[in-house]
């Protein structure tokens, strides 16, 4: 059994039009939320809202925040060199100025993978926008292992750009304040995982979370807020956990 909600392992109060949540949440069709005319959200509780995420004191895994620059952050000099190329993917592809893509994306690491199956080039980052630190990913395969020669730099720059998925980084994100407060106008218990916010192929922002139903009946909520356009992009029912 999968747990399909983090944080969710203790039963809310059922989901119904009295408990001050949306009435008209969506079924489990998969289908997005009306979110209305909900600018204002003038139901919300903002009451003890914290203005920034704590997300060094919550969350585990890779950090948030660089400890290292440039070479520093590369565990040998051929991955220093393979970051190069890297920053390089990533100006060209980027639709953004080589210095606002330097300023947000951190590098926390680079290393080569040395099998056992395979051999790669590794690189653990940040997107940084405002207030939202979005851990990601860069994975290239460079060879079977045991590698008896690696590929050029040519060859490694265009793994490095296929692994590009996007071509912009996102521009803003709403407030802290804001993100949970739609989140609360969907449900009053709806919580966002913040140790996950993610980038949708580094494109867009969305903040996912949730609420338990009915947890033996394995009813939870799950709510998504997309933080470019300041819209609740789901809010309805989902599975709280798959055998």
């Amino acid at each position: 059994m999968v747990a399909a909600f983090a944080g969710c392992t203790q039963p809310a109060n059922e989901y119904d039009g009295d408990s001050g949540g949306r009435a008209d949440v969506e079924d489990d069709t998969g289908g997005a939320a009306d979110s209305g005319d909900d600018a204002a959200l003038p139901d919300v509780d903002r009451d003890g809202m914290p203005s920034e995420p704590d997300y060094d004191g919550t969350c585990s895994g890779h950090p948030f925040r660089a400890d290292c620059s440039g070479a520093e952050c590369a565990t040998s000099e051929r991955a220093a060199h393979y970051l190069e190329l890297w920053w390089q993917a990533m100006i060209d592809g980027l639709d953004a100025p080589e210095d606002v893509v330097r300023s947000e994306l951190e590098v926390t690491l680079a290393e080569i993978v040395d099998g056992p199956v395979w051999v790669g080039f590794h690189v653990q980052f940040v997107v940084h926008v405002d207030w939202v630190r979005s851990r990601q990913n860069t994975n290239i395969g460079l060879g079977d292992y045991p590698l008896a020669s690696y590929p050029d730099d040519a060859t490694v720059l265009s793994g490095l750009r296929a692994a590009l998925r996007c071509t912009h980084l996102p521009t803003h994100a709403t407030s802290f304040e804001e993100m949970m407060a739609r989140a609360r106008w969907c449900h009053p218990d709806a919580t966002i995982d913040i140790c996950h916010l993610h980038s949708l192929d580094w494109c867009a922002f969305l903040a996912t979370g949730g609420a338990v139903l009915d947890y033996a009946a394995n009813r939870c909520l799950e709510v998504r807020v997309d933080l470019e356009s300041d819209l609740v992009d789901r809010c309805g029912e989902a599975p709280c956990w798959v055998e």
